[in-house]
């Protein structure tokens, strides 16, 4: 109703003017919850020490992460949570895209030489005799006389003939390496990285990288950030699952 002027009777008996003005009130404030959404394992441990309390929060833990209610005692409003899916760090997943690109293609030597530069210190157990001993393998874009690739035990002895030319260069068979598996996690997975030498129909020879136990690791590394988790929050309720709501 638009605002207007009406004249009323009033028990007097005399006429008065009453002026009525439409109010349009705001809607009553509705409070939804607050999500939180961490990338770390520390970072959700101490979201639930700083706004949760042993009395209320409700934590979870499960294969892709975390889950915490923070007062599960609300009954009049939406509850608020924190929410953390487990990350993995950059220097992981470096590996795992080689990994994957692998699946399709190798390395040629310069690309493996490379990738090994870029490790950083310590990461790959032997990396400097690895590098020397890759760098000896000048694969020709040409090859004639054949080829013979050798595996006896943790060695792989690679030959080839350029012309009258015989080329021998030996690699490990497996690499160690020490990669961290999550965001901001102490724990560091041992990792037995499976190198192979595949030699295209046509092509050149290709270094070739994979993990068969990487599904393992990755098993290792979530256990690890469990134990984390029970331990920095001893305090609170940690349950094995997931919030239904």
């Amino acid at each position: 109703m638009d605002n207007e002027n009406v004249k009323v009777q009033i028990n007097t008996g005399e006429a008065a003017e009453i002026r009525l003005v439409t109010v349009n009130e705001p809607p009553a404030y509705r409070y939804n919850g607050f999500n939180y959404n961490l990338e770390s394992t520390e970072s959700f441990i101490n979201a639930v020490t700083s706004k949760g309390c042993t009395e209320g929060t409700v934590i979870f833990y499960h294969e892709n992460g975390f889950n915490a209610v923070l007062d599960d005692r609300v009954k009049d409003r939406q509850k608020d949570t924190l929410a953390y899916g487990f990350k993995k760090s950059v220097l992981f997943k470096e590996w795992e895209d080689v990994f994957q690109r692998h699946q399709r293609q190798g390395f040629n030597q310069k690309e493996f030489v490379d990738f090994l530069k870029r490790r950083p210190a310590d990461q790959v157990a032997g990396v400097e005799a690895l590098i020397a001993n890759a760098s000896k393998m000048q694969f020709a874009k040409e090859v004639k006389g054949g080829h013979d690739i050798n595996e006896s035990g943790k060695t792989i002895r690679f030959e080839y003939h350029v012309n009258d030319v015989v080329v021998t260069a030996k690699l490990p068979t497996v690499i160690e390496a020490f990669i961290p598996v999550f965001n901001e996690s102490p724990f560091v997975a041992k990792m037995e990285i499976e190198l192979a030498i595949e030699w295209p129909d046509g092509g050149t020879p290709e270094i070739v990288l994979s993990c068969p136990k990487l599904p393992r690791y990755l098993e290792e590394a979530r256990a690890a950030e469990v134990a984390r988790l029970k331990e920095g929050l001893n305090d609170f309720l940690i349950l094995a699952g997931q919030p239904t709501k």
